[in-house]
């Protein structure tokens, strides 16, 4: 759905935010991986519109590896492609 793939790329919005203000953008799948991640997903995010906080934490670490090191813009070259074929 629609809203699922904008909660993905959030999620991997956040670590280049991250990473952009100063922060170790580990920080984040470490959230979604440890106690906080367990609470949050239990609670107002128990919904099949977000992935799972392991999915969640396993895209952020793939997107950290694979584009925020070589400073790949991807996610730029998205925003004018409507999400609808």
């Amino acid at each position: 759905s629609y809203a699922r793939q904008a909660e993905i790329e959030a999620d991997q919005l956040s670590v280049h935010l991250l990473a952009n203000a100063g922060y170790d953008p580990l920080i984040a799948p470490q959230l979604w991986e440890g106690d906080t991640g367990r609470t949050l997903m239990s609670s107002f995010l128990r919904s099949r519109k977000y992935p799972s906080r392991r999915e969640r934490a396993r895209l952020m670490r793939q997107e950290i590896t694979e584009h925020l090191a070589t400073g790949a813009g991807h996610l730029l070259a998205l925003r004018d492609q409507p999400w609808a074929d």
